[in-house]
């Protein structure tokens, strides 16, 4: 999808896009990586987190064309040697482009040679003459150097946008591509247009305080606004596909993974669906700050309902009047602590 807004990208920052060709499979085994549908595979919450980003990212791009291609993942090989021999024969723009319309907009079975050949022979590419220049020598040993070139420029993954000495990975980094391809025209200005935006990759990871602070300068409200998650218990489902062992808090000495916090979060959706609460209604949590509060402020974030959460501190009568104002349907003190239950007690 990535590829489906780069000639926006390039019309409006007058930097040209360099497509390097390479081999994905044999960048995973240089690079000792594997493909996340290897790595998150097993995963409940990891499909769902998958397709929600896909759908912020057409949304945010208002793409109309792409199509789920059913027989993905297809084996790839012959269709980057075709690149490259496209590549040689100056042709390569025309050629990737029927690939990705028949792998995404027009969903077929790339990697069936006969079904390939129909394919391109409708987007007006000379299938029979490119496919056997693919399989002349030169044109495999270039596949091979694209391939190890990449990774010796630290590559682990594809798509990656490099501009300038800076680099984005994923197609989640094209609006920062953007961005910087555009600060790149400007620094560049004087130069030859066609500055070379490859692919391949760099150590992110150092990027990332300038990436983000550049996101919050450089991109409209509207933007970061549409890629956010829809409701509050969405924020971590990344990091519970990703690392669901990591850390996500530290309470009175015990660790809560994101694993473990997502099952809490599951649980009290359970208990608070045994108590009638539904879609919309309003839940009202008198509670000190705590992983359990958070726990039911997602639970309800879940079940579509609203939380209400005041501080416990309040007087009954002051919290009394902030439940009957928000109309709330029920009404949870148990999360403060039992000195301050005792004093509500006594109110």
């Amino acid at each position: 999808m990535a590829e489906l807004i780069i000639p926006d990208i390039e019309r409006r920052t007058g930097v040209k896009f360099d497509y390097v060709p390479v081999l994905l499979g044999g960048i995973y085994k240089l690079t000792n990586n594997r493909s996340p549908a290897e790595y998150l595979a097993g995963i409940k919450t990891s499909p769902n987190s998958w397709k929600l980003e896909t759908q912020r990212f057409i949304r945010r791009h208002n793409i109309k064309t792409f199509r789920k291609n059913p027989f993905f993942p297809v084996n790839t090989l012959q269709l980057m040697r075709g690149a490259v021999a496209a590549q040689f024969e100056g042709i390569l723009e025309p050629y990737f482009r029927a690939a990705y319309h028949h792998m995404w907009e027009e969903p077929k079975k790339m990697d069936d040679p006969q079904v390939a050949r129909e394919a391109f022979t409708s987007s007006n590419i000379d299938f029979d003459r490119l496919f056997a220049r693919a399989q002349q020598q030169d044109v495999k040993d270039r596949l091979l150097k694209l391939t190890q070139d990449a990774v010796d420029r630290g590559a682990f993954g594809s798509p990656t946008f490099f501009v300038g000495k800076e680099c984005s990975s994923a197609k989640t980094s094209c609006a920062t591509s953007r961005r910087q391809s555009s600060r790149h025209t400007r620094r560049q200005a004087g130069r030859p247009a066609g500055a070379r935006l490859g692919s391949g990759i760099c150590d992110h990871k150092a990027k990332r305080k300038t990436l983000w602070q550049n996101l919050l300068d450089t991109t409209p409200a509207a933007d970061i606004l549409a890629g956010l998650p829809n409701r509050i218990h969405e924020v971590i489902a990344t990091h519970v596909a990703e690392k669901p062992k990591h850390p996500a808090f530290i309470e009175a000495g015990r660790v809560w993974t994101y694993r473990a916090f997502t099952d809490a979060v599951e649980a009290v959706a359970a208990d608070l669906t045994r108590l009638q609460i539904r879609p919309g209604d309003r839940v009202l949590l008198a509670s000190e700050n705590s992983v359990a509060l958070s726990a039911f402020v997602f639970a309800c974030s879940k079940l579509e309902a609203w939380p209400v959460v005041v501080n416990p501190r309040l007087s009954l009568r002051e919290i009394d009047q902030i439940n009957v104002h928000s109309g709330a349907g029920g009404f949870l003190s148990s999360l403060v602590s039992p000195k301050k239950r005792r004093s509500m007690h006594r109110a």
